[in-house]
């Protein structure tokens, strides 16, 4: 019986640790002099497409789809190495990263994890969910 339950406890610390936030949605980050639409779609943990559109004093321009496989390895030109870290996901090295998480909002936090004086503490950008 001992090992019954050891095996049950040790597969939902497995399934819980392999589990990741669901970023998929439309958020709106406003600006002084306009604001960008991100739409984010997901596949599980595997994948994450996250695109922007900007409208900057009224004017109008989208950025390619950024793909991102978030498995920690290199994916050829183009695809930047990400990961899950707890329950953000990370993008690019560690030396020059940003992350993406949500709060208990459902907005879409955008930080580069540092700690800074004006901000005391991380200076994240936080898109509003769309509803």
């Amino acid at each position: 019986m001992k090992k019954l339950v050891l095996a049950f406890c040790c597969s939902l610390l497995a399934a819980s640790a392999s589990a990741c936030p669901n970023l998929g949605g439309r958020y709106t980050l406003r600006g002084e002099d306009g604001f960008a639409s991100y739409t984010v779609r997901q596949n599980g943990c595997d994948r994450v497409e996250i695109d922007r559109k900007n409208n900057y004093l009224g004017k109008i321009s989208a950025e390619p789809t950024h793909v991102f496989i978030p498995d920690g390895k290199a994916h050829g030109k183009g695809i930047p190495i990400s990961r899950w870290v707890g329950d953000r996901l990370q993008i690019g090295q560690e030396s020059a990263h940003i992350y993406y998480s949500l709060d208990s909002s459902g907005n879409l936090h955008m930080s580069d994890g540092r700690t800074y004086p004006q901000c005391k503490g991380p200076c994240d950008d936080i898109a509003k969910r769309e509803q």
